[in-house]
C-alpha cells in the first residue's frame, strides 16, 4: 500500500483553515508565514521547504497562484483559495491598501454600471506639514490641465487594477467590506464620494460623480461626511465643490449651510481641463454645461 505524504494529508487541514476564515488571498511571503506558524497543527514535515509544499497543493488544485507583473516591472505573487473577488485580489497586492473610487461607488451600490477598472489605494507615510499658499492663479493652472492619472497598473483577466499613491489620513473613513466575506477594505459610503470629488476621472467623470451623490442621498451621513473634510488636510476647497453636488443631487438640509461657512474665497472647479464649462455663484464654481 502507497503511503500517502503528510503534505498531502494537510489537506484537509488547510481547506478547514480557510472554510473558517474571512481572508482567501495571500502574499507569497506571508502564506510562507503560514505555513511556517503552522506546521504543528497541520501535520506538515518540519524540514520541506514552504515553497515545495506550496507547490504540491497548486498540483493537486486546493490553491491557486498568480505572478502579477505591474507596469513597473514588479512582480508579486499571491496564492488563494476558492474563488475569491477581484477586490480581494486587487487589494492584496499592496500592504494596508483599500479600494477606493469607481469601484468602492459599485460596492455602495451607487452605480448600476461594473467598472473595470479597479483602484487601489495605498496611503503615504505621514510627512511634516507644509505651508501651501492657495493662490487663484495656482488654481487656474492646475485645473485647468487633464487630471494627472497613475501609472502603476496591472492587468488581470478583464480588469485593469490601477494603484494610487494617497496623502497620508491614517486611514480615515476606510472599513472593511461587508460583503466578500469581509476580507478587504475599502473607503466608506461618506469617504468615496469625497474621494471620487476630489478625482472625478476615477469615477467615470463629474456626472457620474453627480449620480453617485444622488443615488447617496438616502443613506448618507451628512455629519459624518462634514467630519471626514475636517479630518482630512486638503489645501483645494473641496468644500465648495460637496455642496454644489449635494445640492443639484436634490440635498437640501443644513450642512449646504455648513459648507458655505467654511469659505467661498475662490473661484473653483468641479472637474480638470473642462472646456467652455459653466459658472455657479452660489457656489462660486465652474462646472461641465447641464449639471
Amino acid at each position: 500500500m502507497k503511503k500517502i505524504s503528510r503534505i498531502t494529508l494537510a489537506q484537509k487541514a488547510l481547506t478547514d483553515f480557510f472554510e473558517s476564515t474571512e481572508k482567501l488571498v495571500y502574499t507569497q511571503a506571508d502564506f510562507f508565514q503560514l505555513i511556517e506558524r503552522s506546521r504543528g497543527a497541520w501535520g506538515l514535515p518540519q524540514t520541506t521547504p514552504p515553497k515545495q509544499i506550496v507547490q504540491k497543493w497548486l498540483t493537486a488544485g486546493l490553491l491557486k497562484s498568480h505572478d502579477f507583473g505591474t507596469s513597473e516591472e514588479e512582480h508579486h505573487i499571491l496564492y488563494w483559495y476558492g474563488d475569491p473577488s477581484i477586490y480581494e485580489i486587487a487589494a492584496a497586492l499592496r500592504p494596508r491598501s483599500y479600494i477606493s473610487h469607481y469601484p468602492a461607488v459599485l460596492l455602495h451600490e451607487l452605480t448600476t454600471q461594473v467598472p473595470k477598472t479597479i483602484y487601489v489605494t495605498q496611503e503615504q507615510s505621514k510627512k511634516p506639514a507644509k505651508k501651501s499658499t492657495l493662490t487663484q492663479e495656482g488654481m487656474d493652472h492646475a485645473f485647468g490641465q487633464p487630471q494627472r492619472r497613475s501609472q502603476q497598473t496591472l492587468t488581470y483577466k478583464e480588469y485593469t487594477v490601477v494603484f494610487l499613491q494617497g496623502m497620508f489620513t491614517a486611514r480615515t473613513g476606510v472599513l472593511l467590506s461587508s460583503r466578500y466575506r469581509n476580507a478587504f477594505s475599502l473607503t466608506s459610503l461618506e469617504r468615496t464620494l469625497i474621494d471620487i470629488t476630489v478625482r472625478p476621472n476615477y469615477a467615470g467623470g463629474a456626472f457620474a460623480v453627480l449620480d453617485a451623490y444622488a443615488r447617496a442621498l438616502s443613506r448618507l451621513s451628512t455629519n459624518k461626511l462634514l467630519a471626514l473634510l475636517n479630518a482630512i488636510p486638503f489645501i483645494y476647497p473641496y468644500h465648495q465643490a460637496i455642496g454644489f453636488y449635494l445640492e443639484r443631487a436634490g440635498y437640501g438640509g443644513r450642512a449646504l449651510d455648513s459648507l458655505q461657512q467654511r469659505g467661498l474665497d475662490y473661484r473653483f472647479y468641479l472637474d480638470y481641463g473642462m472646456e467652455d464649462p459653466s459658472f455657479d455663484k452660489r457656489w462660486q464654481l465652474w462646472h461641465p454645461k447641464g449639471m
